[in-house]
């Protein structure tokens, strides 16, 4: 990777500092979401991505459908528990480990060969 930023300062600005602009286009979060599983996985080096939304919708809503396999939709409350494995207590920022299966809840039929999640 390059530490040269490759856009614009301008534009970067107005991004930061206006990100509903990017959330609100239709077009564009679906071009990210596509990407995550494909482009910015292999970038990563890794073998699966997972954007997790806590929705009181499902996963078989048409508008969650289309966004494509990499979002998963969970019930309120779900990434806590599903980072604390249930034993409640403080949310790190950021939780590396090993698992012995990978939650289908989030990676549906994959998860039996996934061996670690972040």
């Amino acid at each position: 990777m390059s530490s040269q930023p490759d856009i614009d300062d301008a534009l970067r600005e107005a991004i930061i500092s206006r990100p509903d602009v990017i959330l609100d286009d239709n077009d564009l979060m679906h071009a990210f979401l596509r990407d995550l599983g494909g482009e910015v996985a292999d970038i990563l080096r890794v073998d699966a991505v997972k954007l997790v939304l806590e929705s009181v919708q499902n996963d078989n809503d048409p508008a969650i459908k289309r966004l494509g396999d990499v979002l998963s939709v969970a019930e309120p409350g779900f990434i806590d528990t599903y980072l604390t494995q249930g034993r409640g207590g403080g949310v790190r920022q950021v939780t590396l480990r090993q698992v012995q299966a990978a939650d289908p809840a989030i990676y549906g039929e994959s998860g039996d060969w996934i061996r670690s999640d972040a």
